[in-house]
This record gives C-alpha cells, sequence and structure tokens, in this order.
C-alpha cells in the first residue's frame, strides 16, 4: 500500500508523497482539449492508467454533466461546482527538476466545501443529492484509480486551484459553460422556458421559475392526468351558464309583473339581482378560460395584471354579499310579519337601500382597495385565500348567523 501511495505522491507535503514516481508507473500526463471545463484547465493533466482525458470527460457527460445540461445551474452553484468538477477530476501536473518525475495537485477541500454550501440544499430538492460531495472523503475520481482508498481533498497551499480564464463562466473560445444562453435551454414537459430570465440567469419570478425553466399557469393542471380539470371546469361552468339564464328569466319576471315591484316581493327583485350578477360572472371563463386564469404563460390572474380578473371578482364579491345581505332583509320582514304580524319594512326601502346595498360596496371596495383580488383555483377571480376569512367570509357570517337565528326563532 505504501508503494502505491508512493508511486501517485505529488507534492512533498503529502506525507504520501515521495518524488520519483514516473508518468509511465502510475498513469500519463496529458493535454486537455475537452469542452467541459475548456474554461477552466490550460495545465497538462494527470489521467490514470488505461485512460484519456477524452474518456473521463465522456464519462462526466453520461452523468448528465454535460455543458448544456450545466448551464441551467444559478450562478452562485455553477461557478464553485465547475471548479470542483474540473479541478477534482483533471489534476493538475508540474514538473520537477529531476527528470521525467513530476508532481500532481489534486482537488481542493475548500473548493469542495464551497459546492456544498452553494448547491447542496439545489441538488437535494430537484432529487440529485448524489452530486452533493463529501468534502472528508477521497476524490470520487481516485477512488477507483488509486486503490485502495483513493486520494482526499488537499489544503489550499498545495492543491490544484482553477478560475475560470474568462469572466463569470463564459469562454472566449467557445469552450466551457457560460450563462448567457439560458433562455435556449430545453425544458422538460411541463415545463417551460423562463421568460422572465434576468441577467446573470437570475429569474423574477423566484415562485414559479426555477433554474431556467418555469411551470406553466395553471399550475394546477399539472396535478392531474391531462385534459382531466379542463372537463370538469367545462361542466361547471355549462351549468352555471344554464344557471345565468334561468336567473336571467326570473328577474325579467319580477321587473314586468306589477305586483312583483311591489312590497314584499321587491325585496326578492333587488335579491334575484344579485342572484344573476353572481352568474353572469361565468361568460368570462366561457370566453377565454385560461384568459381568465393566467395573465401570461406563468403568472396566475390578480387584479393588477389582468383588468377582467379585477372585473369578475368585484362583481362576484358584490353579488355575493348582496345576496346575503337581501336574504337577510326577506328573514327579518318574514318575522316581523308572522310573529308581531307588522309591516314595518314597507316604508322603510330607503334604509334598507342603504344598509344593503352600501354593504355590498364596502366590502367591494375593501378588496379591490387592498389588491386583494386574483385567481387561486376553479375559473373565478376572488379574494386571496389568505385575506378571504377577515374580507369576505367574517362580513357574510355577520348576516349569515343572525338571519339564521332569527328564521328559527320564526
Amino acid at each position: 500500500m505504501a508503494t502505491l501511495f508512493a508511486k501517485v505522491a505529488v507534492v512533498a507535503t503529502l506525507a504520501l508523497g515521495l518524488l520519483g514516481a514516473t508518468a509511465e508507473t502510475i498513469g500519463s500526463v496529458k493535454p486537455y482539449a475537452g469542452e467541459l471545463c475548456g474554461n477552466y484547465v490550460d495545465y497538462p493533466v494527470w489521467v490514470p492508467p488505461g485512460q484519456t482525458p477524452e474518456t473521463i470527460e465522456a464519462g462526466l457527460v453520461k452523468e448528465r454533466m454535460s455543458a448544456e445540461a450545466l448551464k441551467i445551474l444559478p450562478p452562485n452553484c455553477l461557478e464553485p461546482f465547475m471548479q470542483y468538477v474540473c479541478s477534482s477530476t483533471f489534476p493538475r501536473v508540474e514538473n520537477t527538476t529531476r527528470g521525467n518525475e513530476f508532481l500532481v495537485r489534486f482537488g481542493c477541500k475548500s473548493t469542495c466545501q464551497a459546492v456544498v454550501k452553494e448547491c447542496a440544499q439545489l441538488f437535494q430538492s430537484v432529487g440529485k443529492a448524489a452530486l452533493v460531495p463529501d468534502c472528508d472523503q477521497a476524490i470520487p475520481s481516485t477512488k477507483l484509480s488509486l486503490p485502495p482508498n483513493g486520494v482526499l481533498f488537499q489544503p489550499d497551499d498545495i492543491c490544484n486551484r482553477v478560475q475560470a480564464k474568462s469572466g463569470g463562466n463564459g469562454n472566449g473560445n467557445g469552450n466551457g459553460i457560460g450563462t448567457g444562453n439560458q433562455t435556449g435551454i430545453p425544458c422538460a414537459a411541463p415545463f417551460i422556458k423562463d421568460p422572465m430570465l434576468g441577467p446573470g440567469g437570475t429569474t423574477t419570478n423566484e415562485k414559479f421559475c426555477m433554474l431556467g425553466c418555469c411551470l406553466p399557469c395553471p399550475a394546477q393542471y399539472h396535478l392531474y392526468r391531462e385534459g382531466a380539470i379542463e372537463t370538469g371546469y367545462k361542466i361547471t361552468d355549462t351549468m352555471r351558464a344554464v344557471s345565468m339564464v334561468l336567473s336571467f328569466i326570473l328577474l325579467i319576471s319580477y321587473m314586468c309583473l306589477p305586483d312583483k315591484r311591489a312590497h314584499p316581493s321587491a325585496m326578492i327583485l333587488f335579491f334575484s339581482v344579485c342572484v344573476f350578477l353572481f352568474s353572469v360572472v361565468v361568460i368570462f371563463p366561457l370566453v377565454n378560460t385560461r384568459g381568465m386564469q393566467c395573465a401570461d404563460l406563468v403568472n396566475p390572474s390578480t387584479q393588477q395584471n389582468n383588468t377582467k380578473c379585477a372585473i369578475q371578482g368585484g362583481i362576484l364579491i358584490f353579488s355575493c354579499i348582496g345576496m346575503a345581505s337581501w336574504c337577510t332583509a326577506i328573514i327579518l320582514n318574514l318575522h316581523m310579519h308572522t310573529v308581531w304580524n307588522s309591516a314595518w319594512f314597507s316604508n322603510k326601502y330607503w334604509m334598507l337601500h342603504i344598509l344593503c346595498w352600501g354593504y355590498c360596496i364596502a366590502v367591494t371596495a375593501a378588496a379591490l382597495g387592498m389588491g386583494e383580488v386574483k385567481w387561486e383555483y376553479s375559473t373565478l377571480c376572488l379574494i386571496s385565500q389568505d385575506k378571504a376569512p377577515q374580507m369576505f367570509f367574517y362580513p357574510m357570517a355577520a348576516l349569515v348567523f343572525p338571519a339564521f337565528l332569527v328564521h328559527i326563532a320564526t
């Protein structure tokens, strides 16, 4: 074992290290002419017996470490990862003053640690945890070629430290990795190329985009088999369209028949107005479902980026609160008439209009004013799920629960 290590030995301070091994006895010295590390390796490299730089690089490409595959890494991970791969896979050969003897400098431990710091979380999140190196173990490329245990990552003062020859990760001679072409990287379905890729390969949409690819909108569609959720939405939207037509007929009948415009039927007239408004918003997704859900290829609709979303959400909030308001008024009138034999509301419509329509306007204005209307599910824009309880359900509950109790009492 000591003899084997003495043959590889490379730097006197390695403690394994005796100078005197030759290229023929422990491997060979070759020039590097590949593409993967062309921006980092400009020195003669040591290769194990029976191998060449070309076969070693072909093995890396087979493990999906090609230049094209690595381009999708963000810059903060790409640079240390390339330094680690190139310095540890292609050890540097330095001549000595003793004839055919040479020094071999292997990868740096600090370079390995930089990869762990910058890339470990990313690799683990995409199921590539095997790419995260163990900096306390032998360099992977030496485990088979230098038995029994390979060579450990080296201290900074005796290791093979490499830097990109040109700015960033690009290469003026056409080799190496570059970040300027990240928008040209193909993305596996259902992902699409990031249309918002910024300078240096950073995305402007960290919620839906990563590594040059984005999850297209609507994101929920990709959780089901192809076409399943669209079919479900078409069925429900068709049913709502039928409801819209029927509610319109009801509204017209209450508007046209004289006795329906008088108390107490007038309350039902105003309630039917809200029912029709609630149903009419189905027109938006019927015309263009994805145009209602998404502002562009990636971003879901909000009132800020899609006017149709703001209009649909405003109508939906107004009509829901309106139905609750006028239904409460109908129940209170029934209670007064049945229990107390009173027609108190018959000459108080000015008050009902102020309270019912005013409450609808106030809740709708608050939601739109705070910019909380957005699309998050189905084909409807409504108040965001984070704010929906406080801004929608609680105001509605303030009407529904008292009305329910009054109705039970009646």
